[in-house]
């Protein structure tokens, strides 16, 4: 029986693998955060992407207001009815829109899971 190192440090192993999953996304995400925006898009100042890991209502509008955002883009997994499920008022699309001092906009994602 032949015994990877993964046997000796296992928690260390998982932590590792962990965080390339995390920043693999985090990428994944910031690629197709930029694609939303047109290339020749005439804007005024080049926007600033801001990619996350807060899934509560506190730490998407905290980080919304410390970099002064002027839009916040949520991706949201895919439901029946998302007008429906946006006005339920215990989902965080619910909290973040209601909350947000500035436009949100929800764009339609798929389930992830690690791979």
């Amino acid at each position: 029986m032949v015994v990877g190192t993964a046997a000796y440090a296992a928690g260390e192993f998982a932590a590792s693998e962990l965080a390339q999953w995390e920043f693999r996304m985090q990428e994944d995400s910031e690629e197709k955060l930029r694609k939303l925006v047109p290339r020749d898009a005439a804007l005024a100042q080049a926007p600033e992407y801001v990619i996350s890991r807060n899934f509560v209502p506190d730490g998407i509008l905290g980080m919304a207001e410390t970099h002064n955002a002027d839009l916040i883009v949520m991706g949201v997994n895919p439901t029946s009815s998302p007008r429906l499920r946006s006005h339920f008022p215990w989902s965080l699309d619910f909290a973040v829109i209601c909350q947000a001092d500035c436009p949100v906009l929800t764009v339609k994602g798929e389930s992830r899971r690690m791979e």
